[in-house]
């Protein structure tokens, strides 16, 4: 529950924080690339767009760095909850040092990073599937198995410091 709760805090600021990026580069808002991602159309479409528009001209770059950092800020809360529950899990110490939340900052990097390929896979798959048929559309889902597999078999690695082994945290990602 509590990683639920900060994974609400986090992505909040962070889908306005990109859509304030999104905004600057292409001038059109994360609303719009929400609504083509999803393939919402009609009233569905008509719902999402207006909760990211900006009425605005042009956004500073004050407020991209303001927007980043607080959704950075708030990833690493996320990566300190599920850094305790890996530790309460495996009944280790907590550890509370610069490098830890170091450790965070750069895990907060990774998880939108996997966010990013997961929603590229997503899309690539729905193309695949318009195109060539079910079998891609399966490949890909394969690969996105893959992929969090990964991400998670790391996730516990980082943010247990090199506490347990890669061995022993293989059931974890599983």
């Amino acid at each position: 529950l509590a990683l639920c709760a900060q994974q609400v805090l986090c992505t909040a600021p962070l889908i306005v924080a990109m859509s304030a990026v999104l905004q600057r580069m292409t001038g059109r808002g994360a609303g719009y690339f929400m609504t083509r991602f999803f393939g919402l159309t009609g009233d569905s479409a008509n719902d999402v767009e207006p909760l990211f528009h900006r009425t605005a001209p042009s956004i500073s770059t004050a407020e991209l760095v303001l927007a980043m950092g607080t959704a950075l800020v708030f990833m690493t809360g996320v990566a300190a909850v599920q850094q305790r529950a890996f530790e309460m899990i495996w009944t280790l110490p907590r550890r509370l040092s610069i490098r830890q939340y170091i450790r965070q900052l750069v895990w907060a990097v990774g998880v939108g990073t996997f966010s990013g390929v997961m929603l590229g896979l997503g899309r690539w798959g729905r193309e695949l599937d318009d195109h060539v048929g079910r079998p891609a559309l399966l490949a890909v889902m394969v690969v996105q198995g893959v992929v969090t597999y990964v991400f998670y078999w790391w996730s516990q690695y980082w943010l247990l410091a090199d506490r347990v082994s890669w061995r022993s945290l293989l059931p974890g990602a599983i």
